[in-house]
């Protein structure tokens, strides 16, 4: 049985593991009112997808293992606040380049969070907890997948972007 500091802390690295993991899908419903919103083309737009992927597919070999050197707590938060900072950028973005821009940011800051949130539960449970914790955490990043395209719907219509 997890204790209450446990649970607290797994049920954080499950929300940012959410939350991360939902920004991949959340997107995709917005490229029509980034298209107009930016003034671009449909694959103008799409490119906000690959700004993010790549950079996150390249940062998080380089990033991950700093978890190794450096507190891997203070890099998840630098990582988280990285992520977040971007985010916010993209929704203020008075630019396409700077839309891509911060959704790079964005996209290393996830490669600098996710090897961190994995490490640590490695680093913090043992044996079948360990594993138990990570099928939770991993349910989350799949419970991502499925409610991003319809969360990005719904904040679409919300925002009337």
């Amino acid at each position: 049985m997890m204790k209450f500091k446990q649970t607290l802390f797994v049920s954080g690295l499950c929300l940012i593991v959410f939350i991360i993991g939902a920004d991949s899908f959340v997107i995709a419903p917005l490229l029509p009112a980034i298209e107009r919103g930016f003034q671009i083309n449909l694959s103008q737009a799409a490119f906000a997808v690959s700004a993010y992927a790549i950079s996150y597919a390249v940062g998080a070999p380089l990033l991950g293992p700093l978890g190794d050197r450096y507190p891997r707590k203070r890099l998840l938060l630098t990582g988280i606040g990285l992520f977040i900072l971007g985010s916010w950028l993209c929704a203020v973005a008075p630019t396409i380049m700077s839309f891509y821009l911060f959704r790079a940011m964005a996209g290393i800051g996830a490669a600098l969070t996710l090897p961190n949130v994995w490490a640590l539960i490695g680093q913090t449970f043992r044996g079948r907890q360990r594993n138990v914790i990570m099928g939770i955490t991993m349910s989350a990043l799949s419970l991502s997948i499925a409610i991003g395209v319809p969360l990005g719907t719904w904040v679409a219509q919300l925002a009337s972007w």
